[in-house]
């Protein structure tokens, strides 16, 4: 990512929250805590489960990261679990 790319980005970054874009096409930003579903089995968390994310940040390669239960994990675990949005 060039610097230019980087300030741009982080003009919408901000800790503790993410954008995501609904399956119907609307932009929404959502604020820790948060629902998410696990797609599959992941260190103690078996597929499905769902759980509460406390916390959001950005990985030195730029991937977003959720804090479960004090432990971080990758967003592509997650199935983001937006009711009534």
């Amino acid at each position: 990512m060039r610097k230019n790319e980087i300030v741009s980005f982080n003009k919408y970054y901000a800790p503790n929250r993410i954008l995501v874009v609904t399956s119907w096409n609307k932009l929404i930003s959502l604020h820790c805590p948060f629902p998410v579903q696990f797609l599959y089995n992941v260190d103690r968390f078996k597929k499905n489960q769902i759980v509460i994310v406390e916390a959001t940040a950005l990985a030195q390669n730029g991937k977003y990261v959720f804090k479960i239960k004090g432990k971080w994990f990758f967003y592509y675990h997650f199935e983001i679990l937006c009711y009534n949005i």
